[in-house]
């Protein structure tokens, strides 16, 4: 697979990676708000500073001077995820944001010659692979797919039947076909045939873990050409409970297909990708993002208990209220891996949670 991927590189156009002249910035002064460029020119490594910085704040400038000087500033956002990649196939720590940052931003940039190295990262195990992403795999793992190897559906499907990789790897590559219809750039019949063959093969071998998410991406797609392999993957007790359910295939039966299209246009199924579009209101961006800020402020709590008494405060009497017959319960948001609460029988990162969905 790693092969296949590598022959990427030679049939993409090349990249004017010509030194870039640099201004004198401050890059401790790069924050959210301050421009990196000044009189046409950029210092490459502000920005890349600015994409990594860690005050918990969205590095909207950082962004907007990527986006200026995407030519440029691409293949040091490759070099920034093989660098963070090969540190964590070798077993040494990493933490930082910049992997994170340039995924997003390569997708957006439709930065075909970063397939070698995205298809490397999503090769790494599990752990190394959340450290590397964290949610921007399942939050855009599927677009930035759907841009980068549109025109290598080879390398998809690689991902999709490779049994060795991180399970939703394997479904954010399947997720990735939907787009690609969305988008006119290839057949709804065209992406249900091909994943009809992966659930079919998936079957026959007894990849347990990639038949459900396989069903899920048919289900988006109207798929009354593959009637017969989801019914046996359902007979067969190879579809996961909670992740999809016949009831939700037959709510997609009864639509029909022109009832499935207008069901995309609703939920904008494109593979458009905009980061500061979809973050602008994360971690105290807005009215409700310093609750996300003190969240992040409590990471580790738990490892440092703090006793009330060693603060050597008085002791105080207090009169607590009488029992309530009945608790009093906040309302909880699902989880990203929790059904979903509209009742489609999809998991909600799936389902309403997915990015780009109608809220």
């Amino acid at each position: 697979m790693a092969d296949e991927a590598e022959d990427t590189a030679a049939g993409t156009q090349s990249i004017d990676t010509q030194p870039v002249p640099t201004v004198g910035i401050d890059r401790a002064d790069a924050g959210p708000g301050q421009s990196l460029v000044a009189a046409g020119e950029v210092d490459l490594d502000a920005i890349l500073q600015g994409l990594e910085a860690e005050d918990g704040e969205l590095p909207e400038a950082a962004i907007l001077a990527a986006r200026g000087h995407s030519a440029a500033i691409t293949p040091k956002l490759i070099e920034a995820i093989e660098t963070a990649t090969a540190t964590l196939r070798r077993g040494e720590p990493f933490d930082g944001n910049l992997p994170f940052y340039a995924f997003y931003l390569l997708g957006e940039f439709r930065a075909t010659e970063a397939l070698p190295a995205i298809v490397e990262a999503l090769s790494l195990p599990e752990v190394e692979l959340e450290i590397l992403l964290g949610d921007a795999l399942t939050m855009a793992g599927s677009r930035v797919l759907a841009y980068l190897a549109s025109d290598r559906q080879d390398v998809i499907d690689a991902l999709i039947d490779n049994r060795l990789l991180y399970e939703y790897v394997r479904w954010e590559a399947a997720g990735s076909l939907k787009y690609l219809v969305r988008d006119g750039l290839i057949t709804r019949e065209a992406a249900v045939e091909r994943l009809r063959f992966h659930l079919r093969t998936a079957i026959d071998n007894f990849d347990e873990p990639v038949i459900g998410f396989l069903v899920c991406e048919l289900d988006i797609l109207f798929p009354a050409e593959a009637k017969v392999e989801i019914d046996e993957a359902f007979d067969k007790g190879f579809v996961e409970q909670g992740l999809i359910d016949r009831d939700c295939l037959a709510r997609t039966y009864a639509k029909g297909e022109e009832g499935v299209r207008e069901y995309w246009k609703q939920h904008e199924y494109s593979a458009h990708l905009d980061i500061l579009e979809e973050f602008r209101g994360w971690k105290g961006h807005d009215d409700g993002g310093e609750e996300e800020g003190f969240q992040e402020n409590l990471v580790g709590i738990d490892d440092k208990f703090v006793d009330i008494d060693d603060f050597g405060l008085p002791e105080m009497e207090t009169t607590l209220p009488p029992p309530i017959d009945q608790p009093i319960r906040a309302e909880r948001h699902p989880g990203r891996n929790d059904p979903c609460s509209c009742g489609s029988g999809k998991k909600y990162k799936k389902c309403c949670g997915a990015p780009g969905k109608a809220k």
